[in-house]
């Protein structure tokens, strides 16, 4: 209720009930919504820099970086700040060999996870760098895998477009998995919207594209093995130990930005016989989620055509706002760690930069 309203309630009372009318007032000043500050990411240092993208990035301790690298088909191993560097592994199919490195993920004992989504299997690089292949379990969607520090596999069962788009409704139907070993039984742990997509009806068959700035479920496993999910469509962050029940999250509360033509993508509306493009009418609330050491995540917000800089809104382990982090426009938080965070951008030139920034301190945990 704003200011105005509650005084116009007020004051319609009576005059002679002004102790009521104070009271009224007061209590409608203090239900104001108190604006967080944003926090800009500072202290930035370049860690690399690349030709490719950076798909995913784990930070061991403060000291020791690990970059996979699909485009590029590396591995890659830092130490920081000395920034000395060197490639781990290499491209194969043999043993502790890898084709396309997706993810790397921080396991117990200092080890180092990678997925191989194109060889259907995780790599484990222990303390002195050497490699030990091991196979994803049956029935998951390889590229959609994560593991959590003890190395239990989560992923999403492989799933199919609708026939029509006006048959992809809006509900829970994909089911996250988990697996706490390659020829153990999968334990359902809950479910995440199906992508909201757009069917073209080519010569050889129907041909789907997801709708861009559509809303989505993102999910992700903290070390501990919660798994979390922040839920586009219903705008909360749920989460679920790993032998517990399920914790619905407070409501979060995002602008409503329709869409409009400077948002659409510089690419092509239709490939040469592909299926066109198209974008939701409203903006969903987000587009990338990043779980935090201590059980927070961070959600980066869709904005209005135009904007200068990414804006991360950063929320606790109790699902309670902590404030926003503000970032350059394209940046990609890939990691977050008790004291630095990894950002993935493009410079001028095109080229990928990892950066390593300052993590707020001001934020609450």
């Amino acid at each position: 209720m704003h200011l105005r309203q509650c005084r116009s309630e007020a004051l319609g009372a009576g005059f002679h009930r002004a102790i009521l009318v104070a009271l009224a007032i007061a209590g409608c000043q203090s239900s104001k919504k108190v604006v967080l500050p944003i926090r800009q990411l500072a202290d930035c240092e370049p860690a690399l820099e690349q030709t490719d993208p950076f798909n995913s990035a784990v930070m061991l301790g403060d000291t020791a970086i690990f970059v996979a690298e699909p485009g590029a088909q590396v591995l890659l191993r830092m130490r920081w700040p000395s920034k000395w560097m060197d490639t781990v592994g290499q491209v194969g199919e043999g043993p502790g060999e890898y084709q396309r490195p997706m993810a790397v993920f921080a396991q117990s004992g200092g080890r180092v996870a990678v997925l191989d989504a194109q060889l259907h299997r995780v790599l484990t690089i222990d303390t002195t760098g050497a490699l030990r292949s091991g196979g994803l379990p049956r029935g998951i969607d390889p590229f959609s895998v994560v593991l959590d520090s003890l190395g239990h596999v989560y992923g999403l069962a492989p799933y199919f477009f609708p026939v029509s788009a006006s048959q992809s409704s809006l509900r829970d139907s994909i089911p996250v998995l988990r697996w706490a070993g390659p020829e153990s039984a999968p334990d359902t742990l809950g479910f995440v919207l199906a992508p909201q997509v757009v069917a073209t009806q080519l010569k050889d068959g129907t041909s789907f594209r997801e709708i861009l700035y559509a809303e989505k479920d993102i999910w992700g496993v903290f070390p501990d093995g919660t798994l979390w999910i922040a839920r586009g469509r219903d705008k909360r962050i749920d989460t679920r130990p790993p032998d517990g029940a399920w914790v619905r999250g407070l409501s979060i509360s995002f602008p409503r930005y329709p869409t409009t033509s400077a948002d659409r993508p510089t690419l092509p509306q239709r490939t040469p016989g592909g299926p066109r493009v198209s974008m939701a009418k409203i903006k969903a609330p987000f587009d990338l989620a990043v779980g935090t050491p201590e059980g927070g995540v961070w959600l980066r917000t869709l904005q209005k055509a135009g904007y200068s800089s990414e804006i991360y809104r950063a929320f606790t382990p109790s699902g309670s706002p902590a404030g926003s982090v503000g970032a350059a426009k394209g940046a990609r938080i890939v990691a977050i760690t008790t004291h630095a965070v990894l950002v993935g951008n493009r410079d001028a030139d095109g080229l990928a930069n990892l950066e390593i920034c300052k993590r707020p301190v001001e934020l609450p945990r």
